[in-house]
């Protein structure tokens, strides 16, 4: 799906209609949890993750601007 310039994965992904998990869209629930496999990103949403997780590409789709194309899991993918 598209992500317009400054739209997060999360709010693209809904524009897209694409199912993803959501609550609260701030970044403190951690129910879009999404693994980044390959692209560039800036988030924000990293605070809930290990640092072995951070370094694994975790983060929240609704925090995630994508910087480019993205390739990403969401658990149980």
């Amino acid at each position: 799906f598209d992500c317009r310039p400054g739209q997060t994965v999360l709010a693209a992904a809904n524009a897209a209609q694409v199912p993803f998990a959501k609550s609260c869209g701030e970044g403190s629930c951690g129910s879009c949890h999404a693994r980044v496999l390959a692209g560039p990103f800036v988030t924000l949403g990293q605070a809930v993750f290990s640092e072995e997780e951070v370094a694994a590409g975790h983060v929240l789709a609704c925090q995630t601007l994508p910087q480019g194309d993205l390739a990403i899991a969401r658990p149980g993918d």
